[in-house]
């Protein structure tokens, strides 16, 4: 499905649209711009800071879990030295793993008319931290905006929502 939608810009840059407390000292919101605007890119639209379709607003929050989890191995057969039977032994031990639970939303509003055209929330957990994956991650959510198409007359919206 096409959009009559063309090109683009940010919002007007909002305070608060990164909270990661975690993370001081990373510059997030310049990383998660540059993977909006590639995203959008390879998408087919372009970026005017004059006049354009779409203005784009996203929101980023970082925060820590600690996940406690009960790991148990596979069975080991201990053979006796002695006159007694051998037997077989399991354990279970404790392990704390600290993952990212990272939420990016992102809004595309028709510049004109100011109504909701595109909404995408990515949601994920992830082990070893996110910003390797970041990247990734907006062009998968990306990828469920329409491409832009021919102009047309009436409005369209398009709305969709991505989980």
């Amino acid at each position: 499905m096409a959009s009559r939608y063309r090109t683009w810009n940010f919002v007007q840059r909002v305070r608060n649209v990164v909270h990661a407390p975690a993370l001081v000292g990373i510059d997030l919101e310049s990383v998660v711009a540059k993977e909006v605007e590639s995203g959008l890119s390879d998408r087919g639209f372009e970026r005017t800071p004059n006049d354009p379709d779409l203005l784009v607003y996203f929101q980023l929050a970082v925060r820590e879990q600690l996940v406690k989890q009960n790991v148990t191995s596979a069975v080991e057969h201990l053979p006796s030295l002695h006159s007694t039977p051998s037997y077989d032994v399991q354990v279970t031990r404790t392990e704390f793993r600290r993952y990212q639970i990272v939420e990016l939303l992102v809004l595309m509003i028709d510049s004109r008319e100011r109504h909701l055209v595109w909404s995408g929330r990515l949601n994920e957990r992830y082990l070893a931290g996110f910003t390797p994956h970041l990247g990734e991650s907006v062009s998968q959510l990306l990828a469920h905006v329409p491409s832009p198409g021919p102009s047309t007359n009436g409005p369209t919206v398009i709305v969709k929502h991505r989980r």
